[in-house]
């Protein structure tokens, strides 16, 4: 289990495979695992890296929450790839993960070679209602918005059933999983996307009800250069709950524009 000391904090990360390096970017509360399906599959071909975001899974943080942002994580992402001598990448993010690799884009735009944009938006703006209930008791709103985290089920794939994530999600610091959910209802990028040049792979599921899909067609609309793919039956988990379906929409685009 490898880590790395990031601005004086030991972070954990797991890295696969040689080429051109992919990070892979989790989303709020998350921690590197929720790309399980991902790894093993894009550091056949790829060099293949994933994070435990500051405060997450394994990595310390030493950052009040409340100073927790978008930029703070992409300043953060920045350092990380410093240590581990990354001069240039392609960023896979979703949700939470996906608007830090639209702000390392705009802040470090030469360090991309592609970007990945998965179940994310140009702004993230958290219903109040759903912001009320996780002030109150982060977990409780959790568990009982899962349901809604989900598309509808299918019988053509047991990893549909996602569940796991959420297990994961609860290991979770709650204060550090409310920051993040604060810092993604201040997040809005929607004046600066069209810098965005790079080669920019969107994906959304069309039963997502956090980022639905005309957050993706904005990202599509404002980004030249991007790639837009709805995979159907799919909610906010678009990697876990198709992850066959996920890996082959990364592979082709990967293949065309590396």
């Amino acid at each position: 289990m490898p880590f790395v000391f990031v601005d004086g904090l030991r972070t954990f990360y797991e890295s696969i495979g040689r080429g051109h390096p992919i990070l892979f970017i989790h989303g709020s509360a998350g921690n590197h695992s929720v790309w399980r399906y991902q790894f093993d599959y894009f550091g056949e071909r790829y060099r293949a890296i994933t994070i435990d975001l500051m405060g997450h899974g394994k990595s310390e943080i030493s950052t009040p929450t409340s100073q927790i942002s978008i930029n703070r994580y992409a300043d953060f992402v920045n350092s990380f790839l410093e240590v581990l001598n990354i001069e240039k990448l392609t960023l896979v993010g979703q949700s939470l993960g996906g608007a830090v690799c639209i702000q390392f884009c705009l802040n470090f735009t030469q360090k991309v070679e592609c970007l990945g944009l998965v179940n994310t938006g140009a702004k993230l703006g958290v219903d109040p209602r759903l912001l009320s209930m996780l002030r109150k008791n982060i977990r409780e709103a959790l568990k009982t918005g899962f349901e809604n985290i989900l598309g509808q089920k299918h019988e053509e794939t047991d990893t549909r059933d996602a569940s796991w994530v959420m297990k994961e999600i609860l290991t979770t610091n709650p204060t550090i999983g409310l920051a993040d959910f604060e810092a993604c209802n201040k997040f809005d990028s929607r004046e600066q996307l069209s810098q965005i040049s790079k080669p920019t792979l969107i994906v959304g599921g069309s039963e997502d009800m956090l980022t639905p899909p005309w957050f993706q067609q904005y990202l599509h609309e404002k980004i030249e250069n991007s790639t837009l793919k709805i995979i159907d039956g799919v909610g906010h988990l678009s990697m876990t709950e198709k992850p066959e379906k996920f890996n082959t929409i990364l592979f082709e685009f990967l293949e065309s524009h590396l």
